[in-house]
């Protein structure tokens, strides 16, 4: 049998793995997307890559905020 202190130490570390899943998750996704073209949004089939992969998003803030 799994001792107690043993089935607490991998929940927390499931618990901490999910949290971190969770939270890296919208990042990845939001990195993801700023590849995809300005005229292709998010709701045209694909969500995670576009027909093509681009980088006029960074050059444009790069022009915005330099």
């Amino acid at each position: 049998m799994i001792d107690k202190n043993v089935l607490r130490q991998r929940f927390a570390q499931a618990l901490k793995a999910g949290l971190v899943i969770i939270f890296l998750l919208p990042l990845f996704f939001t990195i993801l997307v700023s590849f995809r073209p300005e005229a292709e949004p998010v709701t045209n089939g694909n969500k995670f890559f576009g027909s093509e992969i681009t980088l006029d998003n960074y050059e444009r803030a790069l022009v915005i905020a330099p």
